[in-house]
């Protein structure tokens, strides 16, 4: 059985592979319980270092994403670039039986020129900026025992599941922004970001029968190939509170996202002992909500600065052909993402030194049930996503800056019968020159 064709809202094939939404593809299928385009890679070495509370302090081209506005306080041009890698490390348990997994990549991770243009009062900035904003790259397995299966002729079937994915891709933004001085205490900005990206995924679980029967009552085979196009923008204020501190505010508004792609499957069937398999086009669109970022920071002692920031989104209003709910509960919930940060210059040398620490609520709440019932479960949140940072900086030759962030986190989760623990680390490292 074959077939070729192009479909509108393909919901499986997105849903899976890039929101990674958990649905049972069969009696007990499940995907990776990760919501990649949910979550910001992170941007600029600086920003990092301080645990991104970076909306009302920065003053670098990394400005173009966190808060447009703050590219008004840039007074000669600039041009940065940096590097990220992020290592991971996945742990699941299965009825008991542990797996590990590893992931490490390397990647540029952001370009970007900011130019002000003369003026007769206060400022007026223009930059550019490539980021990559969000990253798919993963590398998931369980295999244990399982008790009870439901399957169509031969009722409960006892056996040994095995179910991995692996997948590769990110997304990019291509960003264009200006911020100006409206007052000298206020300045305002806004930006207009172009999105690309892909993504390259292979998703495949086999259940062993243990009892008599079948040998083999599923063997389930995926991949997605997809290219990612979309767009955005954002607007933000800095604010200016007395000679020690600052206000910041940005607003990102929805992501619009179309993807273009092609998904192939294969399925065993016991009954017959025969493989069928299928093949489609699709290409869906697909809005990602707007989120609020404000920040306050303050120079309490000369050398030092800190800094918080709050992020709120309410995940539950990702449109993909309406809300995304599974049996009348919302798949997502609303976060609040807090952001610490300090920063200190030492004042017999060009060297500071940061640290922060961030939280990062999962967005999606559901699981599936493992035992073939079909039932969805709402996850308990062993430990939701924390995540301390270090970081240093060094200015050359007043023009010259190279910094250096590390980033450690993660979170945990389970149901019944299965755990997950997912620990990040990641390393960034920006240099940047003023003219």
């Amino acid at each position: 059985m074959t077939a070729l064709c192009l479909r509108k809202n393909h919901y499986l094939a997105v849903a899976a592979m890039l929101l990674l939404l958990l649905v049972p593809q069969n009696s007990n299928g499940q995907d990776l319980p990760e919501i990649p385009l949910v979550y910001d890679m992170g941007v600029g070495a600086r920003a990092m270092g301080m645990g991104q509370a970076h909306v009302a302090i920065c003053e670098d081209v990394s400005a173009i994403f966190y808060n447009p506005a703050a590219l008004a306080q840039i007074r000669r041009i600039e041009v940065s670039a940096g590097f990220s890698h992020l290592g991971e490390e996945v742990e699941t348990s299965l009825f008991g039986s542990d797996v590990i997994t590893t992931l490490g990549s390397t990647k540029l991770s952001s370009f970007g020129v900011a130019y002000p243009f003369p003026t007769y009062r206060g400022s007026f900035v223009i930059g550019f900026a490539y980021n990559r904003i969000r990253n798919t790259d993963s590398d998931y397995m369980k295999y244990g025992p399982v008790p009870i299966y439901y399957l169509d002729d031969y009722g409960q079937v006892s056996g040994v599941e095995k179910e991995s994915i692996f997948e590769r891709g990110g997304m990019s933004s291509w960003t264009v922004a200006l911020g100006t001085d409206i007052s000298p205490e206020v300045s305002v900005g806004a930006s207009l970001s172009f999105l690309s990206g892909s993504s390259e995924r292979t998703y495949g679980q086999t259940i062993w029968n243990m009892l008599e029967g079948p040998p083999v009552v599923e063997d389930y085979y995926k991949a997605d190939d997809a290219d990612i196009t979309g767009w955005t923008a954002a607007l933000g204020t800095v604010a200016k509170v007395g000679n020690v501190g600052r206000i910041g505010l940005t607003v990102r508004l929805p992501e619009h996202i179309t993807l273009d792609g092609a998904e192939y499957w294969e399925d065993y069937d016991p009954n017959d002992a025969q493989y069928y398999y299928d093949e489609f086009l699709f290409e869906d669109e697909i809005t990602l909500p707007l989120s609020f970022v404000a920040g306050v920071s303050a120079a309490p002692v000369p050398g030092l600065i800190l800094a918080f920031d709050a992020k709120y989104t309410d995940w539950k209003q990702i449109d993909y052909a309406g809300p995304i709910r599974i049996d009348n509960v919302y798949a997502y919930q609303a976060t609040t993402s807090l952001r610490f940060g300090a920063e200190f210059m030492f004042p017999f040398a060009p060297l500071r030194v940061r640290g922060g620490f961030f939280t990062e609520p999962l967005a999606y709440k559901l699981l599936p049930d493992l035992t073939g019932s079909g039932d969805i479960w709402v996850a308990e949140i062993d430990s939701d996503g924390k995540f301390f940072t270090l970081g240093a900086g060094f200015l050359f030759e007043e023009s010259f800056t190279i910094d250096a962030a590390w980033v450690h986190g993660g979170f945990e989760r389970s149901i019944p019968n299965y755990n997950e623990k997912k620990t990040t680390d990641k390393l960034f490292v920006t240099a940047g020159y003023r003219f």
